[in-house]
């Protein structure tokens, strides 16, 4: 049977006290050390998570610039999302993509009548009923206002005092998709001969710059989307489908932003050339 040797109880049970304690109490100096070390010890885990959300503020940081600049870098121009150099500067803050499927593509029911199903919210804007001429006027109204002298000298460049308006003080400008929806009102009306009458430069002339102004807009922005064709049986043949999918900028907070500079709070105020602001602020008439 193994022999065990006698734990040497003396060694763990002695009743000296611990050398290191003993010497540190009679040391007041060290026993100090000590104590700020031990506090020192139980301030070290805040200290570090600080030093780590400090560090992740600087890495969010540099990584943001990191991405503006290379984006920068590969399109100068911009980009849908964050906007082109060519976007009138303040509206930026408006620009957002989103997804929107296209509505009002036409159908053939059995007698090979083309349609647009009743249901297509596309309705909204066909035809010349009050109804209609009121949603289009939602979408075109206040789109003219004015800007500060800094906003037209870097909009407009060098030349940008040759675009005063003394009748509306200030220079007065609206955002292209807004002339552009009044140029496609302008066609749509012209449609309804007997409900829309030529007014003063509305005429012939202007017709023709809309429907050139509207090819020059679907050009410039080259929407790349498919627009596929499907089999229609009264007709013996396919059709296109043109309710897809597509990536467009958030309309609807544009068009907020623009009626909030039209006569909201980021509205501009009318002024004389010199700068001090006129009496009784109307906000601009969309008379283009």
């Amino acid at each position: 049977m193994a022999k065990y040797s006698q734990i040497e109880e003396e060694k763990y049970l002695s009743d000296e006290p611990d050398s290191a304690f003993s010497e540190s109490h009679a040391d007041p100096l060290r026993w100090g050390v000590l104590q700020r070390t031990y506090k020192d010890s139980k301030k070290a885990p805040w200290l570090v998570l600080g030093l780590v959300w400090l560090l992740s503020i600087i890495l969010t940081a540099v990584t943001t610039v990191f991405i503006t600049l290379k984006m920068q870098a590969h399109d100068p121009l911009g980009t849908l999302a964050s906007g082109y150099s060519t976007d009138f500067r303040p509206a930026r803050m408006a620009a957002s993509s989103v997804q929107r499927v296209f509505t009002g593509s036409p159908r053939f029911d059995k007698q090979r009548g083309e349609y647009i199903p009743p249901d297509s919210p596309s309705l909204e804007y066909i035809g010349s009923s009050p109804e209609v001429e009121k949603a289009w006027g939602e979408l075109v109204k206040n789109r003219y206002f004015l800007l500060t002298d800094e906003e037209a000298r870097e909009t407009l460049g060098e030349n940008y005092t040759e675009f005063w308006d003394e009748l509306r003080g200030g220079y007065l400008g609206g955002l292209d998709m807004f002339h552009t929806l009044h140029c496609l009102d302008h066609i749509r009306m012209s449609l309804y001969p007997d409900k829309h009458e030529h007014r003063g430069l509305h005429d012939h002339i202007h017709q023709v710059h809309c429907v050139d102004h509207l090819r020059q807009m679907i050009q410039c922005n080259s929407d790349m989307t498919i627009i596929p064709t499907r089999y229609f049986e009264s007709v013996g043949h396919n059709y296109i489908d043109s309710n897809r999918p597509h990536t467009c900028r958030d309309f609807t907070k544009i068009r907020e932003w623009a009626s909030s500079r039209y006569n909201g709070k980021l509205a501009v105020r009318p002024r004389y050339r010199n700068g001090t602001l006129r009496g009784n602020y109307k906000p601009p008439a969309d008379f283009v």
